[in-house]
């Protein structure tokens, strides 16, 4: 949990690693509110951020043994609000068993 004033972005990166035998590949990256973002670093390269109401043809491929960072940003002066918050970030993916992946991150807001 980080602790935050209203005027301060935030982010968090989640690591993916695919442990598969085949490409991973990911899609359709939004979020739960229009304070948080999502972006795709692979191989060091930014994808564009996404929002809760962006609409991109991003697809991301993570081959084999690879890693992906997927960076949650939260932007509390886009929709103030104070105490305890949680926002999500969603990645789709062609994975049958985790079509759709949830980074979530939480923040008290003084």
């Amino acid at each position: 949990m980080i602790k935050k004033d209203q005027s301060e972005d935030r982010s968090a990166n989640f690591k993916i690693k695919n442990v598969g035998q085949k490409s991973l590949q990911l899609s359709n990256i939004n979020s739960s509110c229009n304070c948080t973002f999502g972006q795709v670093v692979i191989d060091g390269k930014e994808s564009e951020v996404f929002g809760m109401h962006n609409v991109s043809d991003f697809a991301g491929e993570v081959l084999p043994g690879k890693e992906v960072i997927i960076k949650v940003t939260y932007r509390p002066s886009i929709m103030p609000v104070y105490g305890v918050v949680e926002r999500e970030v969603y990645v789709n993916t062609n994975d049958p068993e985790n079509p759709k992946l949830v980074f979530k991150v939480k923040a008290t807001v003084n």
